[in-house]
């Protein structure tokens, strides 16, 4: 019995590079990984994390989720990091329609919706100075046949 096996697009690097020139167009030093940095590290204004929560599969069609974290803040009197609510939520937006508009692009061949973005609140104290906003996007892919 003959088994077809199909594969699917790595979406990581497409999602990662589409953040990334979005970003560019905007005043911003931001850090976009797939994993949070350590905070205290960051010497930067805005962090981006990118999580891929996949989805399910339908023949030759797969839905792979995505929940974006944005971390934002600027610089306040006396030079000291503080939260920036509006950069955070902006950013978030901007980042958000993009993605939500992706469809036909790259390996994406539909967007089925996302949620967000929306504000989330901090209880670590590393995150003190850093607004954060999170959305979600699904996007569709269409895989190849082996």
């Amino acid at each position: 019995m003959l088994v077809r096996r199909v594969l699917f697009p790595d979406t990581v690097p497409w999602v990662r590079g589409r953040v990334v020139e979005s970003l560019e167009g905007e005043d911003v030093d931001a850090y976009v990984a797939t994993r949070l940095p350590d905070f205290s590290a960051v010497v930067g204004d805005v962090v981006v994390q990118i999580r891929n929560d996949s989805g399910p599969t339908s023949d030759m069609l797969k839905t792979e989720r995505y929940g974006v974290n944005v971390y934002a803040r600027s610089r306040g009197a006396g030079d000291r990091w503080q939260r920036d609510d509006a950069k955070a939520s902006m950013i978030a937006r901007h980042l958000s329609a993009d993605l939500v508009g992706s469809a036909n692009s790259g390996p994406v061949v539909a967007v089925e919706g996302g949620a967000g973005p929306y504000e989330v609140a901090e209880e670590e104290d590393a995150l003190d100075a850093f607004s954060h906003y999170y959305f979600t996007v699904a996007l569709t892919v269409r895989g190849s046949s082996r």
